[in-house]
């Protein structure tokens, strides 16, 4: 009298537990997949005393050195930097300032650089211009330059919104590159498209320069989050990895009236020329806030960094500061960052 039924508590134990796997078990297949790169925290590039700017591109120039290109330069060229990476972790541990590499032309709104090892050249996008034009590696311009097709002038571009992406394949000798946002004869940019989505136009070129494929790439739909003073939205870099994919990185920068609020939100997807598909691979999210006023990043270059002893391969991320945009509570700062590609 009074004795608990061993058996019935057991039973009951079981019933409670399957009914919380019930629960449970349908919100964990529900959960998205890992990230198939993995981000290191991001490091502000004064901490090597490199100056502020307004770094919109990146491309390897083998030896641990960098080409940089920045948007609101007074004359043609580009930086170039070294960048030392811990062969284990991936981590920047060094960057250095070498040289500015110009010709003393004017500026062209430089947004895109890659480096063609095959013709011991650079080339540069501008959004100025829609043009991508040779370089040699003292910044001198060669005469040569990829053949955009007429699709892409600037008489058929929104303002501010052409070409930011350039990237270069070595394996297969060919250049990849996309405007910003849409194409006047395509659609609305995607921030005026009453929330539907937009395409754009990837162009391949060959090593002479001329137009190869063609393809679809359907920009995500924008956040759109706050009531906005400016918004950019779109593709601002392209990374190809040598196995018919590229990287793609879409970022979305909105400036509030009062800055306040502000945020910047990248999703880095792998795109599959062979399907014409994207996956996404990471994504991250920075506001400017009263506590998160210094995480705030607007990426805008990537590009290939070292492989790791255990095979992996890292990208390097380099955010546009708008030489250090904001007031004195509120600023862009300059950050680079490493992505990690598991092998």
């Amino acid at each position: 009298m009074g004795t608990d039924c061993p058996e019935l508590t057991y039973f009951s134990y079981l019933r409670l537990i399957m009914n919380i796997s019930r629960l449970i078990l349908p919100l964990l297949f529900a959960l998205p997949a890992p990230a198939q790169v993995h981000l290191l925290k991001q490091q502000n590039l004064k901490r090597w005393g490199i100056v502020p700017a307004n770094y919109s591109g990146i491309t390897p120039l083998g030896n641990c050195r960098y080409a940089l290109v920045s948007d609101k330069e007074s004359r043609d060229g580009f930086y170039e930097v070294e960048i030392v990476q811990d062969s284990i972790t991936g981590r920047v541990t060094h960057v250095r300032s070498v040289a500015f590499h110009g010709n003393g032309l004017p500026a062209r709104d430089a947004e895109g650089i890659a480096y063609c090892p095959q013709r011991g050249t650079l080339f540069i996008s501008a959004e100025d211009d829609q043009q991508i034009l040779e370089y040699t590696v003292k910044g001198e311009r060669t005469g040569h330059c990829l053949q955009v097709p007429a699709l892409f002038g600037t008489d058929n571009l929104y303002p501010n919104f052409g070409f930011e992406a350039l990237g270069f394949d070595s394996l297969s000798g060919t250049f990849w590159t996309t405007t910003e946002n849409a194409l006047r004869s395509d659609s609305p940019l995607s921030t005026q498209n009453g929330g539907q989505a937009v395409n754009l136009r990837l162009q391949q070129f060959n090593l002479q320069g001329e137009p190869m494929l063609q393809q679809t790439y359907p920009l995500d739909i924008p956040l759109l989050k706050k009531k906005a003073r400016t918004v950019a939205h779109g593709v601002v870099a392209v990374t190809p990895l040598g196995d018919g994919s590229l990287l793609v990185l879409e970022r979305e920068f909105l400036v509030t009236p009062q800055k306040l609020g502000s945020y910047v939100f990248c999703r880095l997807y792998r795109w599959d020329t062979r399907t014409q598909k994207k996956t996404l691979q990471t994504e991250w999210y920075s506001k400017a806030g009263f506590r998160k006023k210094k995480a705030i990043a607007n990426y805008e270059g990537m590009c290939l960094g070292i492989k790791l002893a255990d095979g992996s391969q890292t990208i390097l991320l380099i955010n546009d500061s708008q030489g250090g945009y904001g007031n004195k509570l509120i600023h862009l700062k300059d950050y680079i960052r490493v992505g990690i590609i598991p092998k």
